[in-house]
């Protein structure tokens, strides 16, 4: 599941919130799945959450950076 999500991100060029944010805010995504994904983005970058933001196609620069990390924070999702 996650490995598909991230395709879909990475791949497809569908946005972070969308596939990833949205479904888990619904309860349609476990916290395992969503942790995998920004686990597959780390290794992508190096370890940087700052870079998952291009490769998460959220282009809102320091705003997406602050509203990604706060969600990781709130949901305990950092990796």
């Amino acid at each position: 599941m996650a490995s598909r999500l991230f395709r879909e991100i990475t791949i497809k060029g569908k946005s972070f919130w969308d596939v990833v944010y949205r479904p888990f805010i619904k309860r349609d995504l476990k916290r395992s799945e969503v942790k995998e994904v920004i686990r597959f983005g780390l290794q992508q970058t190096a370890g940087s959450y700052k870079k998952l933001l291009t490769l998460f196609n959220l282009n809102g620069g320091e705003k997406d950076y602050k509203k990604l990390m706060k969600f990781l924070h709130l949901h305990k999702l950092k990796v």
